[in-house]
């Protein structure tokens, strides 16, 4: 194994093969690659921020979700640090521009739009594309001028809608952010309860390298926010791909990543941005190609050869380039691996099918999948945990699943794939919102789940020096007031 990079303030890329060779007891094998960035350099200032933040004001945002969105967004605007840039657009049947990044969002004009955000009332239909369009383009015209190297630039856009004029084809919308990209801007979403879309939000998160957040209610939604707001400071690299050569007999497979670009001698698979001290996990599932029926080892590769590229944010940092070779020698299967594998082609499962609300379901590929799936994750401790979550995941296909849990088990999945860590309080388990039927269950688990955790903060403040519980309270009744707004659904 050669590993092209291992200090500690370097990108690295390493792998580990489930087993080898491939066999017909074990006819595919995964290969477990892992990147990572470095720590954030020392003595190093935070890259200047340029950011839209694209409110959906459309009908159904009425109310809680639009006065907790244009709160937070007025709030974060008013803490922005000097030098950073940003901007603010509305949509619902239309576009309105409040602040222009272009034109420093900075100063006296962040205030007067953080007040005028607090008066914003409730419009028509939903423009999704024509809001997130209108932020992308302020980016993309700062990334031509003469100070857009070193800097981070990203939208965040903020709906709990079903874009229903304009472009709405999750192709086509993915096909626009992964084009802003090139121009190192970054699309982020926040999706605001149980009825915006999954797939056009994740069509724009996928492309735009970017991440896709579930928010219950305000608190999640603020929670989202601060998180991609305070996290765009420790970027350390964007567009990043990873380039794996596919030899000659071998089929190799990526799965849970979109805009997979698929030569015949290689897969392109889009890495996006990275974190400083952040590991990616890529698994790949490596197999005999079709065309390729001889058993023997010989005609096996030895090597499997790959190249991470992508573009570091920092202006002292050299454009990334690494060459890596993976040595595929003779070994025994290591469980432990096929186990983290698994859970990785899990996940991707659960988030292709959870996020296509309003694809239909086809039940003939899902049992080949699943089929596939067995078979490589035989043997393993949580083999029948995994596929009996798969199957339930087929019941809720066929027979009905709660809007809620299933937008939040879409989010989730694609975070655990991608390694992203979930900021929310209110995190369940996968297995959870699989069984949950209806949104009344949904949200009763919800509510005991945040109850417990009450419980448990009420049994901390007791405890606690007289100095500390000013805080803890606040985290209370910042859980008592998500408790509440759980019972009132519960009850619809």
């Amino acid at each position: 194994m050669s590993d092209s990079s291992s200090t500690s303030n370097s990108f690295s890329i390493s792998g580990q093969v489930t087993s080898w060779p491939l066999s017909e007891e074990r006819p595919m094998a995964s290969i477990l690659i892992d990147l990572k960035a470095p720590e954030f350099p020392a003595n190093t200032s935070r890259p200047g921020l340029d950011v839209t933040f694209v409110i959906d004001r459309s009908g159904s945002m009425s109310g809680g979700p639009l006065q907790a969105a244009t709160n937070a967004v007025a709030d974060v605007l008013e803490t922005l640090p000097k030098g950073d840039r940003s901007g603010v657009v509305l949509f619902d049947s239309s576009v309105e521009t409040m602040l222009d990044a272009t034109a420093g969002g900075e100063g006296q004009a962040r205030k007067q739009t953080a007040d005028l955000l607090r008066q914003v009332c409730p419009g028509g239909c939903t423009f999704l594309s024509g809001g997130w369009t209108a932020g992308a383009n302020q980016l993309s015209k700062l990334a031509e001028g003469s100070d857009a190297e070193g800097r981070v630039r990203q939208v965040i856009l903020l709906t709990d809608g079903h874009g229903n004029e304009g472009e709405t084809n999750p192709e086509q919308l993915h096909a626009h952010a992964d084009r802003a990209l090139q121009q190192s801007v970054q699309t982020s979403c926040i999706g605001v309860g149980d009825h915006y879309m999954p797939l056009q939000v994740q069509a724009l998160a996928d492309g735009g390298a970017g991440r896709l957040h579930h928010a219950t209610d305000k608190h999640e939604l603020v929670q989202a926010l601060l998180e991609e707001v305070q996290s765009a400071g420790h970027m350390m690299l964007s567009q990043a791909t990873l380039v794996v050569d596919i030899p000659e007999g071998l089929q190799v497979e990526c799965y849970g990543v979109n805009g997979l670009h698929r030569r015949p001698d290689a897969l392109e698979i889009p890495v996006g941005g990275m974190l400083a001290g952040a590991t990616r996990t890529i698994a790949l599932f490596v197999s005999r190609s079709d065309s390729d029926s001889s058993s023997e080892k010989e005609k096996l590769p030895t090597v499997l050869k790959m190249q991470w590229k992508g573009k570091p944010v920092h202006e002292d940092q050299e454009p990334l380039n690494l060459h890596y070779e993976l040595e595929l020698q003779e070994q025994p299967v290591n469980l432990s691996l096929v186990d983290q594998a698994a859970k990785v082609w899990s996940s991707a499962m659960m988030n292709h099918y959870a996020s296509r609300e309003h694809v239909q379901f086809d039940a003939s590929a899902f049992d080949q999948t699943l089929s596939m799936f067995q078979k490589f994750v035989q043997g393993t401790d949580q083999a029948e945990s995994l596929v009996g979550d798969l199957q339930v995941m087929k019941e809720r296909l066929q027979y009905g699943w709660a809007s809620s849990s299933r937008r939040e088990l879409a989010a989730l999945s694609r975070k655990d794939f991608l390694n992203e860590y979930d900021v929310r309080l209110a995190k369940m388990s996968k297995a959870s919102m699989l069984r949950d039927a209806d949104d009344s269950m949904y949200y009763n688990k919800r509510v005991r789940h945040l109850e417990a955790q009450l419980a448990r903060l009420d049994q901390q403040i007791l405890s606690a020096k007289p100095s500390e519980r000013a805080e803890l309270n606040k985290d209370r009744a910042r859980l008592v007031d998500m408790i509440e707004i759980s019972k009132s659904k519960s009850r619809r």
